[in-house]
């Protein structure tokens, strides 16, 4: 008789992992339902196994992609996917094993809070450390063609890690057969394609090459070393470096935001806060060349310590909250817009 195998492995606990059969009527059946009726004592499932450690299952209760109907679908539910639907997205038969962490709980976050300013970042970064990306992988393009793919509403569309996981899980990719099944921009996934480490062979056929991806993450880590710049004192300043970094992405959407929906009044209030803000911390900040990032001198005076840091940490995160607090409303006008 053809049978479906759970296993359920226990990583916090010294459990031994044991294996549940299914049998293959119940294809149809809701996977996480399986999983309760397998172990009713567990009160989280994920599916690192073919996802990687995620946030969006343990603590939501989603996972990061599906295949439905020949079209990837982005945080889908554990309620809405059948045992046949995860064994299609994995190209897995009834044959195969289905495995399942239970209980794999990491520290809470606001799951999708910061999802625009996340590929921010990420064209940010990717703008810094390749030198060519050819297919103009600007800022402004990245939150264009994100606003544009994957659907209207946000919760539908990817988290930058997750979308990264999804990419590199495979060798090869034909772009046109990919971007019909995201319902994605095709020029945005030959960008993400040709950043991460793919290499085009023509035809949309795309090989993945692993000393590109090598050097894309090294370059990345690079970038990412900045955040422990102590600036020539003996404290830790990673905390200060961080919400500059936080400062100069949310200010780049904003702008972007404001553009698009005509609020200039808005996008000169946020100048004129940040330029107070570099005014009267001007021993430790600079505001950019483009009038609307922020810079940390490289060095900082001797006596800078730990009242000091804790007061400019406070100065720079109270500018952040403002900035969130303006970007959230115009999201949501946006998003019915689109």
């Amino acid at each position: 008789m053809k049978k479906i195998i759970l296993f359920l492995r226990y990583p916090l606990t010294n459990k031994v992992g044991e294996a549940v059969i299914v049998p293959v009527e119940s294809l149809q059946e809701n996977l996480w339902e399986a999983c309760k009726r397998a172990y009713p004592d567990g009160k989280y499932f994920s599916f690192d196994r073919y996802y990687g450690k995620s946030e969006l299952m343990s603590l939501g209760r989603m996972f990061p992609y599906i295949l439905r109907d020949d079209v990837y679908i982005w945080n889908v539910p554990y309620s809405d996917v059948t045992i046949q639907e995860f064994l299609d997205t994995h190209g897995l038969t009834e044959q195969d094993m289905i495995e399942a962490e239970v209980d794999n709980v990491g520290s809470a976050s606001e799951m999708l809070l910061r999802l625009y300013q996340e590929w921010v970042s990420f064209a940010e970064v990717a703008g810094s450390v390749i030198d060519c990306i050819g297919r103009g992988m600007t800022v402004y393009s990245v939150v264009k063609w994100l606003w544009s793919s994957f659907g209207k509403k946000k919760e539908t569309k990817p988290e930058v890690k997750e979308f990264y996981k999804f990419l590199v899980s495979r060798n090869r990719w034909n772009v046109k057969a990919l971007a019909k099944r995201l319902n994605a921009d095709e020029s945005f996934l030959k960008s993400m394609l040709e950043t991460i480490g793919f290499e085009d062979r023509g035809d949309g056929n795309y090989i993945f090459l692993r000393e590109k991806n090598e050097k894309f993450r090294e370059l990345c880590y690079s970038y990412m070393d900045s955040w422990k710049n102590n600036h020539g004192v003996e404290i830790n300043c990673y905390g200060v470096n961080e919400e500059v970094f936080l400062i100069n992405r949310n200010m780049m959407y904003l702008q972007i935001l404001c553009s698009e929906i005509q609020a200039d009044s808005i996008w000169a209030e946020a100048k004129k806060k940040l330029q107070k803000l570099a005014c009267e911390n001007s021993e430790y900040l600079l505001v950019a060349g483009d009038d609307m990032s922020l810079c940390l001198k490289e060095c900082f005076s001797e006596g800078f310590g730990y009242e000091e840091q804790s007061r400019l940490w406070d100065a720079l995160h109270g500018l952040n909250t403002y900035l969130d607090g303006k970007i959230w409303p115009l999201e949501e006008l946006l998003e019915k817009e689109v």
